[in-house]
């Protein structure tokens, strides 16, 4: 799967965000590994975050929120068992027999930009993939299949 790491160290704040941003993506290998894509996610988050305007008010600060005992719910859940099996079963009508061509072809139906993987798709998504397929025929899910590969230029890459 390639280096996910091609230097070292996290960028300072010397020369603003679009130097730290710069460096933050010649650091990792994101064009090549899912490891080093998320990893280099999270500091252009974390970059993102220290470059963020702070609020300025005259106001005491807030006091701090009380400690929730319970988890937080989920903001969008992911999809059900069910779902799974049926965004599945309509996959292969179109050939997509792998984890690979699915996500191949889930992230070109919703237009993502990218492969989306079955399990990370909500709930939401899912119902949205499995009524587009499931109101098309067996040669409609294989030219789907065949453009979005054609998109995504999959070949060669490890999923």
């Amino acid at each position: 799967m390639g280096d996910q790491h091609r230097g070292h160290g996290r960028p300072g704040a010397q020369g603003g965000p679009a130097d730290g941003v710069q460096h933050i993506l010649d650091t990792y290998d994101w064009r090549n590994s899912i490891d080093a894509a998320r990893i280099c996610y999270d500091e252009l988050k974390a970059l993102g975050k220290e470059h963020a305007p702070q609020p300025t008010t005259t106001e005491a600060p807030a006091p701090a929120a009380p400690v929730e005992t319970a988890p937080a719910p989920q903001a969008e859940m992911l999809l059900s068992d069910g779902q799974r099996q049926g965004l599945c079963g309509h996959a292969k009508r179109g050939g997509a027999d792998t984890s690979g061509a699915r996500a191949t072809l889930w992230g070109y139906l919703l237009n993502a930009g990218r492969p989306v993987g079955t399990r990370d798709l909500t709930e939401q998504q899912a119902q949205v993939l499995i009524d587009t397929l499931g109101s098309w025929n067996n040669e409609q899910a294989v030219t789907a299949l065949k453009e979005a590969r054609e998109a995504f230029d999959t070949e060669g890459l490890p999923f």
